[in-house]
């Protein structure tokens, strides 16, 4: 007999009892294939796939849509390597404004006979 984690015996395939016939042929066959790359069992991959369709009908299709676009943006990501992004680039002004501010802070303690300001 097959061992099943409570939680998914519990909460997986509680729309078991609706017919396939009620589902895009298409998105629920996505489903199945999608689910079967986490289980090898065809009937838990499909009771998986059946749950997410009823909450969100088009799910796979905007599941692949998603990836899709992921694939994109790291393959974009990946041939501008050398050149940082706005996030970076910000985030380097902002280190360069505090180390600015921090030096200038310690010249003034230095000239008042003061330590530096260790961070």
């Amino acid at each position: 007999m097959k061992k099943v984690n409570r939680f998914l015996s519990e909460n997986l395939g509680k729309h078991n009892d609706v017919p396939d016939d009620k589902f895009c042929r298409h998105e629920l066959r996505m489903g199945i294939e999608t689910e079967y790359e986490h289980t090898k069992d065809y009937e838990e991959a499909k009771a998986i796939a059946k749950d997410h369709l009823m909450e969100l009908p088009d799910y796979y299709t905007k599941l692949k849509k998603m990836e899709d676009e992921g694939k994109e943006g790291i393959q974009r990501h990946s041939s501008d390597h050398d050149m940082p992004t706005n996030e970076q680039l910000q985030y380097l002004a902002e280190s360069m404004k505090f180390n600015d501010k921090h030096s200038a802070l310690n010249k003034t303690k230095k000239e008042n006979g003061d330590e530096d300001i260790q961070l």
